[in-house]
């Protein structure tokens, strides 16, 4: 009998949306941190026998110096709590180096004691406290095609996979294997990672998803709850735990066939209803709007919508009637469209609006004349 902890793609070091803490620090990156040692507090309260962690641990071959203090402080403070109990670790895609000859930064976790790390390579491990063999395979050994025996082998009455890759049953069109290929059936338990929404496959088989919002669209998985797996193999069943990240919120659309600018503001502001200790991130997308519709959006209003979240994406998307160039006018209808866009915008910044529409047109008109001369 024994207990598993399983998270993944924590994706340390993510940054989003230039907001910056009072100590200079990306907010997303601190929330992401924040989020990831909420989670180690969470798994000690449970006191698992082992803790899984099936890779993109940080989000980019080189973190930062802050990332990196900080992610290893963490993980020391959570083994000395643990008593130095297993924690098996996978090198994930994005903390793999290009080069062979480039070390993994996982490699740092080695001398954490109960950190186990397949960085590059595959590991297969005995813990014989738990009579539990463990093989862990990281992104490498599956994007070079290694041979690879997915079973297990030492005879232990408990036996775990961890890997990081895409399934095909998940995502076809950049999967590194099939589900069937790791045989889930003769695993206690496979934990998967590199997808980020949660996604169970078998009664001991499954993604835990990313702990936080990391993903380059954020917005696909806005409905999805983020969390880890709670696995008691005296059950044999997968225990979804969710985290608490930052909220991102996807909002209704809106049809903006017909309106005016002052009725479009007014259904801006209908739609934002959130509570604003939160500082969610959101979306709002609008489409069909007419450049009138643009023109006459109430500016201080969409400010003030800025201000009540981390971040406020206002996504206009033109009425499918109206072209991006006039013919005959290229760069003067560019230059059109590039007032209308700015002029729609409410970002938080001392650039005055003329200033930037000005600077776009002049960048248009250079652009247009190295054209000529190219030609001529």
């Amino acid at each position: 009998m024994a207990t598993l902890a399983h998270l993944s793609d924590t994706h340390l070091g993510f940054r989003a949306y230039g907001r910056v803490t009072s100590e200079g620090i990306n907010q997303r990156e601190a929330d992401v941190l924040a989020t990831f040692e909420a989670t180690l507090e969470a798994i000690l309260a449970r006191n698992p026998d082992v803790v899984l962690h099936t890779g993109d641990v940080f989000h980019q071959v080189r973190p930062t110096n802050h990332t990196i203090v900080q992610a290893q402080r963490a993980l020391i403070q959570f083994q000395l709590r643990r008593q130095g109990k297993p924690f098996l670790m996978v090198g994930g895609n994005h903390e793999t180096p290009r080069t062979v000859d480039s070390g993994s930064i996982l490699r740092l976790f080695e001398s954490i004691p109960g950190l186990h790390v397949a960085a590059l390579e595959p590991m297969r491990i005995e813990l014989k406290e738990l009579d539990l063999e463990a093989l862990l395979v990281p992104t490498r050994a599956l994007e070079r095609d290694e041979e690879i025996r997915w079973e297990p082998v030492l005879g232990c009455s408990i036996s775990i996979l961890g890997l990081h890759g895409m399934v095909s049953e998940a995502l076809p069109d950049h999967a590194h294997l099939s589900i069937f290929e790791t045989q889930p059936d003769r695993w206690t338990y496979v934990g998967l990672g590199d997808y980020h929404v949660r996604k169970k496959f078998a009664a001991n088989c499954a993604y835990p998803g990313s702990t936080d919002y990391t993903s380059s669209n954020v917005w696909e998985e806005s409905t999805t709850p983020k969390g880890w797996i709670w696995f008691d193999t005296d059950f044999g069943e997968i225990e979804f735990v969710p985290t608490q990240p930052r909220p991102v919120l996807d909002l209704p659309r809106i049809q903006a066939d017909g309106l005016s600018g002052e009725e479009l503001t007014a259904k801006l502001l209908q739609n934002a209803e959130w509570d604003e200790s939160l500082r969610p991130i959101v979306r709002q997308v609008v489409e069909n709007v007419s450049l009138g519709c643009r023109m006459g959006l109430t500016r201080r209003e969409v400010q003030a919508l800025q201000k009540r979240a981390l971040h406020y994406q206002l996504d206009l998307r033109k009425a499918a009637s109206e072209s991006m160039v006039s013919s005959g006018e290229a760069f003067g209808s560019l230059e059109t469209e590039w007032a209308h866009h700015i002029q729609a915008q409410a970002w938080e910044s001392d650039i005055e609006a003329e200033t930037l529409i000005q600077l776009g047109r002049d960048l248009l008109r250079r652009a247009g004349h190295e054209i000529e001369e190219t030609e001529a």
